[in-house]
């Protein structure tokens, strides 16, 4: 039991899971227990599965993911996601929609991304340069143009953080930039 009196969830259970199905029933089974970094690795778990072919082919529809999606809009809207997993998360999404296992127009996946969207202002000032990039590809590759406040604080992030990115952030970063600017909306 963990210090809540809840039942521990060790991370590296969730992050070798290497079968989707398998990794929807520990949802099934232990989503109660699952602390922040237990959602955010789930949700990046998946996205590195997306390619596995048992991947649902529209993950959203899926129960259990939907209640790991209502679990991280709620740590969204109480304050409890950091930048680190807020990247992870977006950046998990978007690996699952550019393969086709999860439609960005899905109310849950909508939902998500507001709550994510809104906590970018927040953490925004607590990203790296890896942080800041996956977030904006992310945000690109599900085709959701950030609104004003996030938009800010990403480009005082990029200010900020922008001498230690590295190349590839750069290019992850210019073609978010680039792909919410050609008129994808959200």
């Amino acid at each position: 039991m963990g210090r809540s009196g809840r039942s521990f969830v060790p991370n590296p259970l969730i992050s070798k899971e290497e079968d989707p199905e398998r990794l929807l029933r520990l949802l099934a089974d232990k989503l109660d227990d699952f602390d922040l970094i237990n959602v955010a690795t789930a949700l990046s778990q998946f996205g590195k599965l997306c390619g596995h072919r048992s991947f649902p082919r529209n993950i959203a529809a899926d129960d259990r993911f939907r209640r790991l999606m209502v679990r991280a809009v709620a740590m969204c809207g109480d304050g409890r996601l950091p930048a680190r997993e807020l990247a992870n998360i977006m950046h998990a999404l978007a690996k699952m929609s550019e393969a086709g296992k999860l439609t960005a127009a899905d109310a849950g996946v909508q939902d998500a991304l507001m709550a994510l969207e809104q906590r970018v202002v927040c953490v925004a000032s607590d990203m790296n340069p890896q942080h800041v990039s996956n977030t904006v590809y992310g945000l690109a590759l599900l085709g959701r143009m950030p609104g004003a406040e996030a938009r800010a604080a990403l480009e005082t992030a990029v200010v900020r953080v922008g001498p230690g990115m590295k190349p590839q952030g750069v290019v992850k970063y210019l073609v978010g930039v680039r792909e919410a600017g050609s008129g994808a909306g959200g």
